[in-house]
């Protein structure tokens, strides 16, 4: 695996988060989804350094970051990394969110609209707003019913990790080559450990909830909204359909020759557009 960040910690809410912290410029919130954790963003991280302060953190009960004490709801995950930001310092940030880490950024702009610039979405479905329950019972969807089973996923997985996520990472990606053995080992290394697989599970379980969350009448999303697909993603053009009455500034894009895993399968063009998307000053 290309070098993974250098972590620190900070304890928020009684819960410690790894996150690392590295560049200049204005500040990049970066979140990433399942089955990951902040190494997720390696390769971003050094294409945008030496522009922004990069931001990286592992959700809480993921790698690094202690199990969540208010659930996993993805409005009560924002509000940790919320409370990390005020920590650091930042009064103003862009949050970038991948799979489950784009509802988390969903859910974190919607809380904080006056504190973020601008919010990117790569790649997954918004509980809560148009289309969900249509895109939640398509199939291959099954793995979402199957994670919000009680018990039973850890149950399943737990001695068959390393098979279980390649089923994802090999069958998600079109640059397959870029989800190598190599390159997910750590991941793997992540879930294998018991905490980790259930706190990635428990992601799904909230769905019900962040569906309650994300529904009834808000303020559309004034700050720019940025819609990523993956050009052979199975939910190509999903997001921005969705979020067509949830945000006023938004525009969508689709990252060439990829598909679910954009960060890694074609991380120049994904820093590219993201400096693009991103300009905002304070």
């Amino acid at each position: 695996m290309s070098k993974q960040l250098q972590k620190q910690y900070q304890t928020v809410e009684d819960v410690k988060l790894s996150y690392s912290l590295q560049g200049k410029g204005s500040p990049v919130l970066l979140i990433h989804g399942w089955p990951q954790t902040q190494d997720a963003w390696r390769h971003l991280v050094s294409l945008l350094r030496a522009d922004y302060t990069v931001i990286t953190v592992d959700l809480p009960g993921i790698g690094g970051s202690d199990p969540s004490k208010k659930g996993y709801s993805k409005k009560n995950l924002a509000q940790y990394l919320h409370e990390l930001i005020v920590v650091l310092g930042y009064k103003k940030i862009a949050v970038v969110g991948h799979d489950i880490g784009g509802q988390v950024a969903y859910a974190y702009a919607r809380q904080f609209p006056e504190e973020v610039g601008a919010v990117a979405i790569i790649d997954v479905p918004i509980p809560g707003l148009p289309g969900w329950e249509e895109e939640r019972a398509k199939w291959p969807r099954w793995h979402f019913a199957f994670h919000q089973q009680k018990d039973l996923p850890e149950i399943l997985v737990r001695n068959n990790v390393a098979d279980y996520l390649n089923y994802y990472f090999k069958g998600l990606s079109y640059n397959k080559q870029e989800l190598s053995d190599a390159e997910v080992q750590p991941f793997i290394s992540a879930y294998s450990n018991d905490s980790t697989l259930h706190a990635g599970f428990e992601l799904y379980r909230a769905f019900e909830q962040d569906e309650v969350d994300n529904q009834g009448l808000f303020p559309k999303l004034k700050m720019p909204v940025l819609a990523i697909s993956g050009e052979h993603s199975r939910i190509k053009n999903t997001l921005y359909d969705q979020l067509k009455e949830a945000a006023e500034r938004l525009t969508g894009d689709v990252a060439p020759a990829c598909g679910h895993y954009i960060p890694e399968e074609n991380p120049d063009w994904l820093a590219k557009r993201i400096m693009k998307f991103v300009d905002f000053k304070y």
